[in-house]
C-alpha cells in the first residue's frame, strides 16, 4: 500500500526528462518554457539565446544572407562596380560562416571554461 501511494504521487507529478544533442532542439519541445529557468538555475547562462554561437559573431548572419541574396538577384553583368565589390565581400563572409558552422569548436571562444555556476559566476555571457 505504501509503495503504491509513492508510485501514485510520482505519477501525479508528471515528471519529464530533457535530453538533447542540438541546442535548437529545446525550442521545439513541449516543455521549452522551462529551458530558460533550468539554464538560470543550473548553469552560468541566463537564457537559450546565449547558447547560440551566432549571437557572438561581429555581424548578423541573417542580414548577411539577406544582402547576399539581394546582390545575387542582380545579374552579374548589371551590377555596378561597388555592387561587384560588395558581393565579393559578402560571398566570402558567407563561406566563412558556412565553414564556421561546421566546425566542432565553434563554441570554444564564446563559452566560459565551465558552464557550472560557482559563487560569483552568475554573469551574462557575450
Amino acid at each position: 500500500m505504501k509503495k503504491q501511494r509513492e508510485i501514485d504521487r510520482l505519477n501525479a507529478m508528471d515528471p519529464f526528462l530533457i535530453h538533447y544533442h542540438a541546442i535548437g532542439s529545446l525550442k521545439d519541445l513541449s516543455h521549452a518554457e522551462y529551458a530558460d529557468d533550468l539554464l538560470q538555475e543550473f548553469t552560468v547562462f541566463q537564457s537559450m539565446a546565449e547558447l547560440d554561437w551566432k549571437k557572438h559573431l561581429d555581424f548578423d548572419p541573417k542580414a548577411l544572407m539577406a544582402e547576399f541574396w539581394a546582390l545575387k538577384k542582380i545579374p552579374s553583368r548589371e551590377r555596378t562596380a561597388d555592387q561587384r565589390k560588395q558581393f565579393a565581400v559578402v560571398h566570402k563572409r558567407k563561406e566563412q560562416l558556412k565553414t564556421a558552422s561546421r566546425h566542432p569548436d565553434k563554441f570554444t571562444n564564446v563559452w566560459p571554461a565551465s558552464i557550472l555556476p560557482t559563487p560569483g559566476s552568475r554573469r551574462k555571457i557575450g
